[in-house]
C-alpha cells in the first residue's frame, strides 16, 4: 500500500480504489509464499487511472501470467465429446 500511495504516476482515485480491494492482498501473498499471479489484466507502462496488477507485481518481483498462459503452463487441454 505504501508503494502504491507513494507513486507518483497515479491519480488519487487509483490509489484509493487499490486500498479497497484485493489486489493488494493477493500480489503480498504470493510474494510472501513465492506463489504465481494469474490475471487477465496487461501490464501498462501508463496507466495513471487503475493500479494494475501486473505493474505492482513487477515492482515486487512477482511472477504475473495471464489465464492461457496457465492453461499452458499447466498443459491443460480441451476437446470435444
Amino acid at each position: 500500500m505504501t508503494w502504491a500511495f507513494a507513486h507518483p504516476a497515479f491519480f488519487p482515485g487509483a490509489k484509493n480504489e487499490f486500498a479497497t480491494n484485493a489486489d493488494a492482498w493477493l500480489i503480498a501473498h504470493a510474494a510472501v509464499n513465492g506463489l504465481v499471479v494469474v490475471t487477465q489484466e496487461q501490464y501498462s507502462a501508463t496507466a495513471k487511472r487503475r493500479i494494475m496488477i501486473p505493474n505492482v507485481c513487477l515492482e515486487f518481483n512477482v511472477e504475473c501470467v495471464d489465464t492461457y498462459s496457465m492453461l499452458r503452463d499447466l498443459g491443460v487441454s480441451f476437446s470435444r465429446i
